[in-house]
């Protein structure tokens, strides 16, 4: 494969409902570097066209990548003393 390029890891990457990070893990690089492939700012070696291709169901995680959702935030709410420092709100 000649011209790998970090659109074409973006492709793959969303063509297989991948995060980042699990793409990261099966090419065993960084997540950073995936990022930077991603936006241009590195090149992949053209070694990862061919493992790309080369790649089976085996390979993939059995859990697709969640598409950026979330869990919902948790409350941490917590109240001023009078001593104006924060500390959680406890029931008397």
């Amino acid at each position: 494969m000649t011209g790998f390029s970090g659109a074409d890891i973006f492709e793959w990457r969303k063509l297989n409902n991948l995060t980042q990070k699990q793409a990261a893990a099966i090419l065993k690089v960084a997540v950073v570097t995936v990022q930077f492939w991603e936006i241009g700012k590195r090149t992949p070696p053209a070694h990862l066209g061919l493992l790309i291709e080369r790649l089976g169901p085996e390979d993939y995680p059995k859990n697709p990548g969640s598409r950026g959702k979330r869990p919902a935030a948790r409350n941490t709410s917590r109240s001023k003393a009078d001593n104006g420092s924060l500390s959680p709100t406890r029931k008397k």
